[in-house]
Parts: C-alpha cells; structure tokens; sequence
C-alpha cells in the first residue's frame, strides 16, 4: 500500500495461521483421537489438515496438545501412547503400535508379537506446529 492511499490512516495487516498442521507422510490412512474430541478423525495418506485447540488466556506456559494415532487396519491395531504437540516437544519420537494379533494374545496374557513401529515429528515453523506422521523409525535397535 501506498502512504497516499491510506488518507492518514494507521493500518495494520494480520495473518491468522493454524496453530497445529497435521499431516500424514505415510501411504496408509491414519486415525487420530484428538483430545477433546470422542470419536477419532481420518487422515488420509499423503494429506494435510489444520487444527485449532481451545487455550485459555490464563495459561502462563506455552500451548500444549495430545493426540493418539494409530494406522487405519482391519482389524485394528492399538491406539499409540500420547503424542505431545509443544513447541518443547520438537523431534522425532518412534512408536510402536501394536497389531491386531497383538492386542487379542495381550487380552489373554499370552506374548504380544506384532507391533508396527513409526515416526511422529513435531516441527515449530514461525508460532505454528508441524506435525508428521510415517511408518517406520530412523532408530534402529538390535538385541544381541
């Protein structure tokens, strides 16, 4: 904008950008429990949803949200542990989930055999979180 233009007035230009980005890195369709929400929403692979979360004015510490996921499968597999999404939270955090035969031998006390392992990364971009979600670990462990 020109000065001119303006006529003396002051003006300011403001950006509303999404707090949270999800997106799935994966070639499988994911499910995700958000926090306030009962029922679980689908993400689809190689797509990308915003999401905005209620935080209180009270709050004195940076905004922080939990999520579970768990890949889209039939039968399903189990839900993965809490997904924090803070800005402290930045890097990438291995999982593993366990399969559908997993969670029915663990109902019986039996071996869980079967867990899928993947990757979340949390990446602060400019006040907003990227979040990524895809199969397999960059962390390889060996038992010898």
């Amino acid at each position: 904008l020109n000065v001119e233009d303006m006529h003396g007035a002051n003006c300011q230009v403001m950006t509303l950008r999404p707090r949270l980005v999800l997106t799935n890195s994966s070639t499988s369709s994911i499910e995700l429990l958000l926090s306030e929400s009962k029922a679980p929403v689908r993400l689809p692979a190689g797509k990308s949803i915003e999401h905005h979360w209620q935080v209180s004015w009270q709050d004195q510490d940076a905004p922080t949200f939990t999520l579970r996921f768990r890949p889209t499968r039939s039968p399903p597999c189990s839900w993965s542990g809490p997904v924090i999404c803070a800005d402290a939270c930045a890097g990438c955090t291995p999982f593993a989930l366990a399969g559908a035969e997993a969670v029915r031998q663990a109902s019986g006390g039996a071996r869980t055999l079967g867990a899928e392992v993947w990757s979340v990364e949390v990446s602060p971009a400019r006040g907003a979180l990227a979040v990524s979600f895809r199969e397999g670990s960059e962390v390889l462990a060996a038992n010898r």
